[in-house]
């Protein structure tokens, strides 16, 4: 009888990690934005309310050449944006993923996304998403009320193929400031 409980408890541990190497017989859906508990969508921020904002172009890699034969290795990306500002929100405006020659692939919002204070917000592209080319990119546009931190804004490439792995971030560059100057600021500098 003990043999037999002893086999039953076997394959009972082994039943979970069977299944772990295996997709779902189903297709899952891969979702464009990450669960987030500290954004929400709003209204657009009227014009004469808007004191900072930027944008922001991401680079990002949604393959790489690799090997002397310049064989695709192909990435997840992963696009975060980090309000750095622990006291106020920042009001994310547009999150625009474009492929290698410039043509918008896939508008990430549909109406404005507050990010609190200290909160994230991230978008994602899958690794068997190829429609941007090789040297993709997001372009990222935020507001706030107030002067805050600037947020941080990157993206991260990751891919992993047998004994093959590859990650990578890729950091925004702020190619447009629309932030008020503060009192006594000369705006030409």
């Amino acid at each position: 009888m003990s043999r037999r409980i002893a086999i039953l408890v076997a394959l009972l541990g082994f039943a979970p990690l069977a299944s772990c190497g295996h997709p779902p017989a189903q297709e899952t859906h891969t979702p464009a934005i990450l669960p987030r508990q500290g954004a929400m969508e709003v209204e657009p921020i009227g014009e004469s309310r808007v004191a900072a904002g930027q944008t922001i172009y991401v680079p990002a890699y949604s393959s790489i050449p690799i090997s002397d034969r310049a064989e695709p290795f192909d990435l997840a990306v992963t696009l975060g944006i980090r309000n750095a500002d622990r006291a106020h929100p920042i009001v994310v405006t547009t999150v625009g993923y474009y492929d290698q020659d410039g043509q918008l692939v896939r508008d990430y919002l549909k109406k404005p996304l507050r990010i609190a204070p200290m909160a994230s917000v991230g978008f994602f592209v899958a690794e068997s998403d190829r429609r941007a080319g090789v040297l993709a990119s997001f372009l990222v546009q935020w507001v706030a009320e107030q002067e805050v931190t600037t947020p941080i804004v990157e993206s991260v490439m990751v891919g992993v193929a047998s004994s093959r792995g590859v990650s990578f971030i890729s950091p925004g560059r702020v190619i447009a400031d629309r932030s008020r100057p503060r009192p006594g600021e000369n705006p030409g500098r």
